[in-house]
């Protein structure tokens, strides 16, 4: 059982995806905000999951980069269907999105492998991904070629490679779960005066003795769970669907 859906504007999931991103940059502890899991299927239905970093989001849509020739490429290029999940240990918030998948023009592609290190492009272009490896060193050669090849180049003078790529997530579902911070559990130490070499047969070392906390019970906790669900009644003017569900 659910809430009674509201509508929502369009922009307003991923206005707050946003936020939620700004403070996930920000917490102590969140050393990779903009990593996801991401799940994609082959065109028989077998799933596929990885994390990979999302490198650009905006309104109607998230986009990852990858090699369109390793697994997950061919995947979505047989079923161009993904779902991505960010989870947010030190806030206790996790984001998941659901939709269709489409590549990104040579434009967009351009714009984020322009600001890629140098290392990051040639390990790109040099890279078989998903393929089998003999030996690291194979690796390494096709490298040391490349920076042979193009010694004089400047880091955005080298030619992204037609087989990298963004791919753009749309999501026709986003859910927002979210769970109260709890306080850190302690356990009280304090110094005590040397006990009885032993008592009742059992012997008990003198110093500082780990003393546990009463028992108390925890507080409820209530799990928040906000689903949007894409309305397009109205192609015109797609909304979202909203209710909040049990957890």
């Amino acid at each position: 059982m659910s809430s009674s859906p509201r509508c929502a504007p369009y922009a307003e999931p991923f206005t707050k995806f946003a936020a939620w991103l700004a403070e996930a940059k920000v917490a102590k502890g969140e050393m990779w905000p903009n990593a996801m899991t991401l799940a994609t299927s082959s065109a028989l239905g077998l799933p596929n999951a990885r994390i990979v970093l999302m490198q650009r989001h905006e309104i109607g849509r998230i986009a990852w980069y990858t090699n369109y020739n390793s697994q997950k490429g061919r995947e979505l290029a047989e079923n161009p269907r993904a779902a991505a999940v960010f989870y947010w240990n030190k806030l206790q918030r996790q984001c998941r999105m659901m939709g269709t998948v489409s590549v990104a023009t040579a434009e967009e592609s351009d714009a984020v492998w322009a600001v890629r290190k140098r290392n990051s492009k040639l390990l790109s272009i040099a890279s078989d991904q998903s393929e089998r490896l003999d030996s690291p060193d194979i690796l390494k050669e096709r490298i040391e070629v490349l920076k042979q090849q193009m010694p004089d180049l400047k880091d955005d003078e080298i030619p992204r490679p037609s087989h990298c790529g963004l791919h753009w997530l749309h999501p026709n579902s986003i859910e927002f779960w979210s769970e109260p911070l709890r306080p850190p559990r302690t356990t009280a130490s304090s110094s005590t005066p040397p006990l009885p070499a032993a008592v009742d047969g059992v012997s008990a070392a003198p110093g500082v003795v780990s003393v546990a906390p009463p028992s108390v019970e925890d507080p409820l906790q209530l799990v928040t769970r906000e689903v949007y669900t894409l309305n397009t009644l109205d192609p015109q003017a797609p909304c979202w669907d909203v209710s909040t569900i049990f957890p």
